[in-house]
């Protein structure tokens, strides 16, 4: 059963020792306590495996164990987390991806789906006549708009005497010619020549390698060849139409300026608390600062601790002490900001994650009920724009810092 959650096989390097086959993880516990039995676990696993057990926090559960899945802050299965969880094994282990910059066709000012157009493109995964045959289904091979040579992805959008023509019309075919006798393949390629322009180049060029595609299918399906010139109008015209309709809406995203910190109404209680991790994530630490609704500072808290818990739990286990600190000190009408929007979810939501992050949510709901006065908001928070007034928790976290430098 894989458990141990900063490995990535989550399970143990060696097999289990003799006779403890079936041990469960509820056995390496201390009886009536949450926390790890440290001998025993150093009796029975190596050193590595050993620290990351004795690393994994405990938390406070009332429910039974179930299974989660690591890849969501929920602990539930998605098949979008399944997909970034493959494309990051694929980016680790194939070469060709390790030497290009996937998000390079994200960035690209074009319409949302020539983007998709293009990371298609990128995988070399459109149905090209020489794709179809290496899949097992019955076509000819040859080129559907010249019919001279093999269609494959290069021949299609770079020898193609219909794609040279294009090219030639945006002044870009001798770049090519130049990239063609060293490519690899085509996604080096394509990658290549999209490093060899300027911003408008890429978008035009990515318009008329969707264009070329769409005139090909034309061309098979409904036998309408369209000139070269009318490929390279069509994109520039979509590009146009669609680059006028974002600069009509320019002015409301504008209006959306990075929010600054402002003082509470008069009367409630505002705190602020982050997390941060030090020392290649091994430990973790948390800072919150409550000030009123002059802005003064009333006090402060900040701790850390030897754990693999992820920063969102971290940020979670500072709510759970800002709300004891709460109810410690006897304050009334509080509101909490938070740049964790999943906090707040979780907190506003009945159904709980089955996850570690989960138990902490638990811990805090239990201490809030009938506390409608504590209030948990969620704030956007862009660092690019950061002004003074939210480096509120930077002196904690270097206080934190220091101390840590000096065990």
């Amino acid at each position: 059963m894989p458990w141990i959650r900063n490995f990535p096989s989550l399970k143990p390097s060696p097999p289990p020792p003799p006779h403890y086959e079936e041990l469960s993880v509820n056995a390496l516990l201390n009886p009536g306590l949450n926390s790890w039995n440290n001998t025993l676990v150093h009796s029975l696993f190596n050193a590595t495996d050993a620290a990351a057990i004795l690393s994994i926090p405990l938390y406070a559960r009332t429910r039974t164990d179930v299974r989660v899945w690591k890849a969501t802050v929920d602990g539930a299965y998605s098949v979008k987390s399944a997909y970034r969880t493959c494309s990051d094994l694929l980016l680790a282990t194939t070469p060709v991806q390790n030497n290009v910059c996937w998000n390079s066709i994200w960035n690209i000012k074009i319409p949302p789906q020539i983007r998709s157009f293009m990371w298609r493109l990128a995988h070399q995964c459109l149905p090209t006549r020489v794709n179809l045959l290496t899949r097992g289904i019955p076509c000819e091979e040859s080129c559907v708009c010249c019919d001279l040579l093999a269609e494959t992805h290069m021949h299609v959008f770079f020898v193609c005497s219909k794609a040279v023509n294009c090219w030639e019309h945006i002044g870009i075919h001798n770049i090519i010619l130049e990239l063609l006798p060293t490519a690899d393949n085509f996604t080096t390629m394509l990658f290549d020549l999209l490093n060899r322009l300027s911003p408008h180049q890429q978008s035009l060029t990515a318009m008329v390698l969707w264009s070329l595609w769409k005139n090909r299918n034309s061309k098979l399906w409904e036998a309408i060849d369209h000139t070269s010139s009318f490929i390279v109008t069509r994109a520039k015209d979509t590009l146009n139409e669609w680059s006028c309709m974002q600069r009509a809406k320019l002015p409301a995203h504008n209006a959306e300026h990075p929010p600054k910190w402002s003082k509470p109404p008069v009367g409630i209680i505002k705190r602020n608390v982050d997390a941060a991790s030090f020392n290649n994530d091994s430990i973790k630490g948390y800072g919150m600062r409550f000030r009123d609704s002059s802005g003064l500072f009333m006090l402060g808290k900040s701790d850390y601790y030897y754990s693999s818990t992820t920063i969102l739990e971290s940020e979670t286990i500072g709510l759970l002490e800002a709300i004891k600190v709460t109810i410690s000190k006897g304050m009334h009408v509080v509101w909490v900001e938070t740049d964790r929007k999943a906090i707040s979810d979780a907190l506003a939501t009945t159904n709980i994650p089955q996850n570690e992050f989960g138990d902490i949510i638990s811990q805090c709901k239990s201490l809030l009920i009938n506390r409608t006065d504590f209030v948990v908001l969620h704030i956007r928070l862009l660092i690019v724009s950061l002004e003074l007034p939210y480096l509120t928790l930077a002196p904690i976290f270097l206080i934190l810092y220091q101390l840590l430098c000096t065990h």
